[in-house]
């Protein structure tokens, strides 16, 4: 399921019980002959009628055009207060990728941009469980420019030979450097600080 529609289906469950959201949902998807999971913000015109007819059967016409509207209005226009995790499991790796995904969906973002925003939340995320065995992450969606910022911090021993890695001249058996570069290539903006006393990543992701 794309973004888009996780976030259609987020905001239906708002407002009808999950199992009328899910039945609301698919038959509009149905009646505008339209797919779930490749579902983009370009095609939101073309199934907010279909949802609006499907919502009249569990919730009165002014409810449904009201729940609409709310889809068709977009995401916030404000920018969302910063969520903070903690990093020191594979399960919380995990959460961070879900938070990254979910807050993809409600930004209307593509599948595409979707699935950078979870790549870059994973190579960094790996990298603070692999050489520094724990750390935080955080997350929140910007303005101006409309970018996810993605901010890393651990307090292991840094990383050693960073100019090399950045370069693409290391190499090292562990893979240290691949998820870097991976990550500054899907970056509009790539920023390390590293020593002795940790590292700190910041990646935004244009959405």
């Amino acid at each position: 399921m794309s973004p888009v529609a996780e976030r259609v289906l987020a905001v239906l469950r708002d407002s009808v019980s999950p199992i009328n959201a899910a039945a609301v949902f698919r038959r509009a998807i149905s009646v505008s002959r339209l797919d779930e999971d490749t579902l983009e913000p370009s095609e939101l015109p073309r199934l907010l009628p279909a949802l609006e007819t499907s919502l009249s059967v569990f919730v009165a016409p002014a409810s449904a055009k009201a729940i609409v509207d709310r889809l068709r209005d977009g995401p916030r226009s404000q920018p969302r207060a910063g969520t903070t995790l903690p990093l020191e499991t594979d399960e919380d790796l995990g959460r961070a990728r879900m938070l990254a995904r979910s807050m993809a969906a409600e930004e209307s973002a593509s599948s595409y941009v979707a699935q950078k925003i979870a790549t870059v939340v994973s190579e960094l995320g790996r990298n603070v469980l692999r050489y520094a065995q724990r750390g935080t992450i955080e997350m929140r969606v910007l303005e101006t420019p409309r970018v996810v910022r993605i901010v890393v911090i651990d307090g292991g021993p840094g990383i050693p030979n960073l100019p090399e890695i950045l370069a693409g001249r290391h190499r090292s058996k562990t893979g240290m450097g691949r998820g870097l570069l991976g990550t500054e290539r899907l970056a509009q903006r790539f920023e390390i600080e590293t020593g002795a006393s940790g590292t700190r990543v910041l990646a935004e992701v244009a959405l």
